[in-house]
């Protein structure tokens, strides 16, 4: 499984990533679905929701403090309230 995690992480070519990208467009706007849930090791269906503007949820392992750590300052970063 492991030496498969590379496919799933993004190393694809442009013209895969496009030809995904669209893929699953065009399976949002045929499904229409109430929620969508998203991986965030596969980041090209969280771009095509984004995109669309459509809502969605990530299925993470990680914390809600680690996906938006990028999104704090680096005070926010280092102090970890209330620890």
């Amino acid at each position: 499984m492991y030496s498969q995690l590379g496919m799933l992480t993004g190393t694809w070519t442009g013209k895969d990533w496009v030809r995904i990208f669209r893929e699953c467009q065009a399976f949002i706007t045929a499904t229409d679905p109430d929620i969508i849930v998203t991986c965030n090791y596969f980041v090209i269906g969280t771009d095509a929701c984004t995109d669309m503007g459509r809502e969605y949820m990530v299925l993470s392992p990680n914390t809600f403090m680690e996906i938006t750590s990028d999104k704090k300052s680096f005070f926010g970063r280092a102090v970890k309230y209330p620890a």
